[in-house]
């Protein structure tokens, strides 16, 4: 037979290598296990930040429309346009170049 001729000590250093190659085992699904869960928790997290902007981004493009008038984007538009509709609008375009830059990068 094959353990005939094993002393005491081969059967113990059998043993304690298959614990060690058991616990390896254990660890290294373990951390793959963790790694999952923080991908997971990064994804969500990455969710809520999206929102959190586009809800920022919503606001700030309610807040501008409610200050220029309400036709300000039809083209027969003919009214002036005074300092206070300049500073606005310049809000405007820089929420949109915001936007685009996110977008793109």
């Amino acid at each position: 037979m094959m353990f005939e001729n094993w002393t005491n000590s081969d059967f113990i250093q059998l043993i304690q290598t298959s614990i060690l190659l058991i616990t390896l085992f254990f660890m290294a699904y373990q951390l793959i296990k963790q790694h999952k869960q923080h991908i997971e928790q990064l994804e969500i997290s990455n969710k809520q930040n999206w929102l959190l902007i586009y809800s920022e981004y919503t606001r700030r493009y309610s807040k501008i429309l409610s200050i220029l008038p309400q036709d300000f984007f039809d083209k027969q538009w003919k009214g002036k346009i005074n300092i206070h509709m300049k500073l606005t609008m310049r809000r405007y375009f820089d929420l949109c170049y915001e936007q685009w830059s996110l977008y793109h990068n």
